[in-house]
């Protein structure tokens, strides 16, 4: 693995990341390559996750060129491999939020809830919140394996 991690777009949205300092997450149903929210065909939860694709590949990529920029012109930004800064969550008194130690967040409580949107603070720890795709032959096995559907007999 290399220090840093790299990713392709275009040079509009390199003039955006640079004018407010942020990155950019897309929905899973609504990212270029299509087959990306499939794994959650029978869910329907593709809706719910927010990607950002990066490559920790040092060597340049045709097909992530085609992908991710208009007609293959744009430029390849790189930072280092740890992209965000962990803090611990600010919640304003307001909310009475009661909590025993820290919990830490790359993303400011301010930003987590808004008219369109919640951010669900689950990721208590960097490997909840960035991590490596682990790409395997076998994902529909695996997937099948690890979600499972059961009709629901009544209720108690």
């Amino acid at each position: 693995m290399t220090d840093f991690i790299h990713h392709y777009t275009d040079i509009e949205t390199l003039s955006l990341i640079l004018k407010y300092g942020t990155i950019r997450f897309n929905r899973l149903d609504r990212v270029d390559d299509i087959t990306e929210g499939d794994s959650f065909k029978v869910l329907k939860l593709a809706q719910f996750f927010f990607v950002s694709c990066w490559t920790y590949d040092n060597n340049e990529s045709i097909s992530q060129w085609n992908m991710y920029t208009t007609d293959m012109a744009g430029v390849r930004i790189s930072f280092p491999g740890k992209l965000f800064n962990y803090l611990p969550l600010k919640v304003p008194p307001e909310y009475e939020v009661v909590k025993s130690g820290d919990i830490i967040s790359a993303i400011p409580f301010e930003r987590m809830f808004t008219d369109t949107h919640m951010v669900l603070p689950n990721f208590f720890d960097e490997k909840h919140f960035e991590r490596k795709v682990d790409y395997v032959d076998d994902f529909e096995e695996r997937k099948n394996n690890a979600v499972k559907i059961r009709p629901q007999r009544g209720r108690l």
